[in-house]
């Protein structure tokens, strides 16, 4: 079975984006988007036994130029905030709330050169149908 974040990223990857992982950042490429699984919050039940999941998820960019991995960024809030109040791969986006503003922080390489990334999180309220 595969966990929010790896529907995600196939969905960011069915927009264009190819070089995007799950759970991990790999050394390279170097320009790349990473979703992780991060902690959410408890799922609701309905009366008639209906599970209503609630996970978050935090995206991250590399690239070696600070506006390029801003754009990526950005490009990928833009997708998400497209998927809320639609089916994708059999489940219901509720809502996507983007939890934090853009952060970003540097990654030096094997080689020193200095990368950009940023990083947002997300809370999502799903339904598998």
């Amino acid at each position: 079975m595969t966990g929010i974040a790896g529907i995600i990223k196939d969905y960011l990857v069915s927009k264009g984006i190819t070089y995007t992982y799950v759970n991990i950042m790999p050394s390279t490429p170097q320009k790349c988007v990473a979703v992780y699984d991060v902690a959410g919050r408890s799922p609701d039940f309905t009366f008639d036994g209906a599970k209503f999941r609630r996970p978050s998820i935090q995206i991250t960019t590399r690239d070696y130029k600070y506006d390029d991995s801003y754009s990526l960024i950005s490009d990928v809030i833009s997708y998400l905030e497209q998927l809320e109040g639609t089916t994708y791969s059999n489940i219901q986006f509720i809502q996507i709330e983007q939890t934090t503003d853009i952060f970003s922080y540097d990654y030096q390489d094997e080689y020193n050169n200095m990368l950009k990334c940023f990083a947002v999180n997300f809370n999502l309220e799903i339904f598998k149908q």
